[in-house]
């Protein structure tokens, strides 16, 4: 019995260890976001864990602007800039590419879980909306789970109830865990990456990694093959007849040409969160091409509806509408909704100006 206890021993000592070795690697290589600033769009890039596991500047006392929206968002504000544009601030782009207002009302609902506050400090909720937003959760997810609930789930960290999904530790103790599992989110998100992206987002992650942290053990910086969706490329894109039609083809397949209440009434439902929580939120109406615009059935059905709830909207305490719908034109965006890397450029600039005006006006 004595020798089997100790064999016992052994392996947890051994396994411990191992796990220990482990662990060390993958806080080095792969730390968790120390940055002033969180920003989902290079999470594209390379290496970074969602926000819902890695808060990080979320838990620093101080003034933010808190992003949220589609992809479109995703690409069209810098948080870099953004800081540059408002002294005083920190800027966080947090949104989430085809998503819409049920799963952008979970994200400030999971975000205010990790928001550091106190009484002289002002959090901006910059909400940006379009006709894509307000695609029911029927149509946009077919009963499926999605995403940013599988992803919280993974782990044990969050747990399902009846009020949702909520975070199953206090804060303090949320972050010792996540910490200790370090290692199984790190080979988790690159086995699911490579899975899902393979070749595409491994090895520019890889050269990331390598210039990084072990520049003396190669000649050269490793190369990678450059993606023909480079900055300059998209800059100098034009989206021509044949490529218009193919993609308004694409929108009218996927959510057809009328828009349901369902999510209209969860916008007033995400305004009434945010008032909860004392946060200012600013909802911006996203611009789309001109050609988009004219000819989707979608886009129509969205002007005609969302009026009512606009004034409802901003009768509540804290509620800003901004209407960016025409502060483009056709040549801003490379495709039917995403703006050229020189058009985000211009849409921070707008919205600090907006925000700089609201703050001192």
């Amino acid at each position: 019995m004595k020798s089997i206890i100790n064999r016992m021993a052994g392996v947890t000592f051994f396994f411990t260890l191992l796990y220990a070795v482990f662990w060390l690697g993958t806080w080095y290589l792969f730390p968790l976001n120390k940055k002033t600033y969180i920003d989902n769009a290079s999470m594209t890039r390379a290496f970074h864990l969602p926000f819902h596991h890695d808060p990080g500047p979320l838990l620093k006392s101080g003034n933010k602007v808190i992003l949220f929206g589609s992809s479109n968002v995703q690409m069209g504000f810098l948080p870099e800039l953004m800081v540059q544009l408002m002294p005083g601030f920190t800027a966080h782009n947090l949104s989430m590419g085809g998503s819409n207002v049920s799963l952008i009302y979970d994200a400030i609902d999971c975000c205010n879980f990790f928001l550091r506050r106190d009484s002289s400090s002002t959090n901006f909720f910059i909400y940006g909306v379009w006709y894509g937003s307000f695609i029911d959760n029927q149509t946009l997810w077919k009963g499926e789970s999605r995403p940013i609930d599988v992803e919280r789930l993974r782990y044990g960290l969050y747990r399902q109830g009846q009020d949702g999904i909520r975070p199953r530790f206090p804060l303090p103790l949320f972050l010792y865990v996540r910490d200790l599992i370090h290692p199984f989110l790190v080979t988790s998100f690159f086995a699911r990456k490579w899975n899902s992206e393979g070749k595409e987002w491994f090895w520019p992650a890889l050269k990331e990694i390598v210039n990084k942290y072990i520049p003396q053990f190669v000649t050269s910086p490793v190369q990678v093959k450059a993606s023909a969706h480079t900055a300059d490329w998209l800059n100098a894109h034009h989206v021509d007849k044949e490529e218009q039609e193919k993609e308004l083809q694409i929108w009218k397949d996927r959510f057809g040409e009328k828009l349901v209440l369902e999510q209209f009434n969860k916008l007033l439902d995400l305004a009434a969160l945010v008032n909860r929580t004392h946060g200012t939120l600013v909802v911006v109406d996203m611009p789309i091409p001109e050609w988009h615009r004219i000819h989707s059935a979608l886009f129509k059905d969205y002007q005609r509806k969302k009026n009512p709830f606009i004034k409802e909207l901003i009768a509540q305490p804290n509620v800003t509408y901004i209407d960016f719908q025409n502060v483009s034109d056709n040549e801003d965006f490379f495709d039917s909704t995403h703006p050229k890397p020189k058009t985000a450029i211009k849409w921070t600039k707008k919205l600090a100006e907006v925000l700089m005006n609201r703050i001192h006006p």
